[in-house]
């Protein structure tokens, strides 16, 4: 008789006891899925910021390239020291491969939004095939103004020397507009991450 006063009481507390820990587990779920979204959304930030500042640099290295550019180009015609020419020739090279690396970079920012159709990313990319063109056209003018001067014709030494200069400010210019663009993409990109991530929550 003890058995059958005691047992539903035994159920009774077992079952108690069973609804206590599911009432108190679902707060913990739910907590774990607010700091699991906020994870995804802080490394989603980070992810699209460090993209975009690498953009940055890579478009602030193609501007200081491209002023030394500049320089190289008016010292190439101002002087008739072969140092200086060579000097002229090796700053235009530096500012191809700065507008290549910002190009690189571009698409590293670009891979980092895969899927997203974006027309700032793809307006990034073509700046950033602009820069590049502009650079090899400076650097191709840069030589041929010494090549002029070598040449002793100074005219065309002057005036290749400008175009070197126009084309290197071109490059520069687009290199910082594609940096923008890229940055503006990754933005809009982050924007749209978190609003799927809300409509998840």
């Amino acid at each position: 008789m003890k058995m059958s006063v005691f047992y539903p009481a035994i159920l009774m507390g077992a079952s108690l006891m069973i609804s206590g820990c599911s009432e108190q587990a679902e707060p913990e779920q739910e907590t774990d899925k607010a700091v699991s979204a906020s994870d995804v959304k802080d490394a989603a930030r980070q992810r699209l910021t460090k993209a975009e500042q690498s953009a940055e640099v890579a478009a602030a290295e193609v501007v200081q390239a491209a002023k030394l550019s500049v320089t190289a180009a008016k010292l190439a015609v101002a002087s008739a020291a072969q140092k200086d020419k060579q000097a002229a020739m090796e700053l235009a090279s530096k500012t191809e491969a700065a507008a290549v690396r910002a190009e690189e970079r571009i698409k590293v920012t670009n891979s980092e939004i895969a899927g997203v159709v974006n027309e700032n990313a793809k307006k990034a990319e073509s700046l950033a095939k602009a820069s590049v063109a502009a650079s090899r056209d400076a650097l191709a003018k840069t030589k041929a103004s010494v090549e002029a001067g070598a040449k002793s014709d100074a005219a065309a030494a002057k005036a290749a020397a400008l175009e070197a200069e126009q084309a290197a400010n071109k490059a520069a210019s687009a290199a910082v507009e594609a940096s923008k663009a890229a940055a503006v993409a990754a933005k809009e990109t982050w924007k749209k991450e978190m609003n799927e991530t809300g409509q998840q929550d």
